[in-house]
C-alpha cells in the first residue's frame, strides 16, 4: 500500500511494471473529473476505484475523493 500525496507519485516509478502503468494512467487524467466507481486500466490486472469521502471537521485536510489502485500479477 502506498499512502502519499498524488504530487509525489513519480517517486514510485520503476517499482513494478503494472504500477508504472497505473501511474501513467493517473498522470494522464484530471483526477477531479473521474467519475465515482471502478475504472479499468489494464483488463484483469489493474483498475482504480474512485470513492467520495468526508472527514471530521477537526482534520486539516478534507478529502474530496479517494483513489484506490488494485494491481495484480
Amino acid at each position: 500500500m502506498i499512502y502519499d500525496d498524488v504530487t509525489h507519485i513519480h517517486r514510485y516509478l520503476n517499482i513494478h511494471p503494472n504500477l508504472d502503468i497505473a501511474i501513467k494512467f493517473l498522470k494522464s487524467k484530471d483526477l477531479n473529473s473521474l467519475s465515482l466507481g471502478d475504472h479499468v486500466i489494464k483488463q484483469d490486472e489493474i483498475w482504480c476505484t474512485v470513492m467520495e469521502a468526508s472527514t471530521k471537521k477537526k482534520m486539516i485536510l478534507l478529502m474530496k475523493f479517494i483513489i484506490t489502485l488494485w494491481i495484480f500479477k
